[in-house]
């Protein structure tokens, strides 16, 4: 028995689904032994447009054995085709033998003319979206859970215009010169996603766990991150400490140690996010990560987009957002001052190729004691968009400061926004 045959029909009986037939180019030419029953599923589709039903077809083929079809499609339709390649080239050499014998000229003149008929059918893989039902149902899955759909971001501008961090097909980077403020940035996103009930797992190749872990505790309580390191009084850390050891909370910090000679790979992110089983994984630091396949001769640009492009793929696998910070850096023949904002995805240092794999980039830049937040690429919506911040990193802290055109076209806000510009004078 054709066991590759006898599978692909019960998947269709079973599947009732024809385009298992349509998508992967399956004829008659493919059936030898059950060629009989193909052909009715064929002629009776084309007459209903439906597959028959297994009463309908036991009828007609009263010996056709059913079965259940654990084995997936690809290799069922890969079986098929091995064993039609076979047998075509056994009709073939079998019709030259007798030409040999005659005349060797002949019998190669006769296996080259049917030589094309031999070449295996190459595998391409690809949906056809008009027939396929999958966006269709996550939308609907998405109308009935939208928190499923994002984790927020903690500033709250930001995330209204952004939704949040996409839970799959999100590579997120946020890009800043050194001491803007990356890494705070990021401890709050942490530390709203773990509030949130997630679970949280953060790449800290700089960072030791306890240093991240103060910025962590300073973004929730607001008490000063430099008197903890310091080790200064805090009567209200103790207190602070006991509730969260009671939590249900996680966040899983991998740091320097936790790696060979700090260097992270993108397989090993991927142990991370599975043995763990996380909701949003964090990166401090994409320079450090390697791509899986990383060699020393690839120069900085290339490891870069590679692991960009394997971090997206991440991402989409495992049906969580990736979230990192990067530096930025001055471009070649500009002069540019510390202080210049950065607007674009051009300033990413190492590779443009990283900045191409992103789906959103936040740029960080200070504006006088204020912070900006500008939108320098977004796949999903806007791009240009840009948030003024006053801030306090040591108690982690971030005001919100309304643009100026927006509020003198909001009469209820305006004397709001005067006492505001009085205690940030600096910045307006």
């Amino acid at each position: 028995m054709s066991l590759a045959e006898s599978q692909f029909l019960n998947k269709i009986l079973s599947d009732k689904n024809y385009s298992l037939i349509e998508d992967n180019y399956i004829t008659e030419e493919y059936f030898y032994q059950f060629k009989e029953e193909f052909s009715y599923i064929l002629d009776f589709y084309k007459k209903y447009r439906c597959i028959p039903d297994k009463e309908t077809f036991s009828s007609k083929f009263l010996e056709f054995r059913y079965f259940n079809v654990e084995q997936n499609i690809e290799s069922i339709v890969g079986e098929l085709r091995e064993q039609n390649l076979f047998q075509k080239a056994v009709k073939i050499i079998n019709g030259s033998t007798d030409l040999f014998e005659q005349d060797a000229n002949k019998g190669v003149e006769y296996l080259l003319s049917h030589i094309n008929e031999l070449r295996p059918t190459i595998e391409f893989s690809c949906t056809d979206i008009m027939h396929d039902i999958k966006r269709f149902e996550e939308w609907r899955k998405r109308t009935e859970n939208q928190k499923g759909v994002y984790i927020d971001i903690p500033f709250k501008e930001l995330n209204e215009s952004l939704y949040g961090f996409q839970r799959g097909e999100e590579f997120f980077l946020f890009l800043g010169k050194s001491g803007r403020g990356k890494t705070q940035v990021l401890s709050m996103c942490i530390e709203s996603a773990s509030k949130d009930g997630y679970r949280v797992g953060v790449v800290s190749p700089e960072l030791s766990k306890e240093r991240l872990g103060y910025r962590i505790d300073s973004s929730r309580t607001h008490m000063s991150n430099m008197s903890m390191q310091k080790g200064l009084l805090l009567p209200e850390y103790e207190k602070y400490f006991e509730e969260i050891m009671k939590s249900d909370e996680h966040i899983f910090v991998a740091d320097s140690s936790d790696f060979t000679d700090g260097i992270v790979t993108v397989q090993q992110c991927k142990n991370f996010v599975r043995s763990k089983q996380l909701d949003i994984l964090f990166i401090d630091g994409i320079v450090y990560v390697r791509p899986d396949g990383w060699n020393h001769k690839m120069i900085m640009s290339e490891s870069m987009g590679l692991a960009g492009r394997q971090l997206f793929q991440l991402s989409k696998d495992l049906s969580i957002p990736v979230v990192g910070v990067v530096q930025a850096r001055r471009r070649s023949g500009e002069k540019r001052s510390e202080d210049e904002e950065i607007s674009d995805s051009e300033s990413l240092f190492g590779s443009y190729e990283l900045a191409q794999a992103t789906t959103r980039m936040v740029s960080i830049n200070r504006l006088a004691s204020g912070l900006k937040l500008v939108s320098v690429k977004n796949r999903y919506g806007k791009e240009g968009e840009s948030w003024v911040y006053n801030y306090d990193f040591d108690k982690m802290l971030m005001t919100y400061i309304p643009d100026l055109d927006d509020i003198k076209n909001n009469e209820t806000e305006k004397e709001e926004m005067e006492e505001a510009k009085k205690q940030f004078k600096h910045i307006f």
